[in-house]
């Protein structure tokens, strides 16, 4: 299974290759590209200078 996202302007490819099944490689597929748009999220908060 492959699935492709864009995140912060860069392709983000995840290829799992497994005996298990598909719902459960899609869950974990779904966690990681979750952790991509989180650093994304933070990535575009304003900076604050004091």
């Amino acid at each position: 299974m492959k699935k492709t996202k864009l995140y912060m302007d860069t392709v983000v490819e995840i290829e799992v290759i497994s005996s298990k099944n598909r719902e459960e490689i899609e869950k974990k597929i779904n966690r990681a590209f979750t952790a991509f748009q989180k650093v994304e999220q933070v990535c575009r908060l304003p900076v604050r200078v004091n």
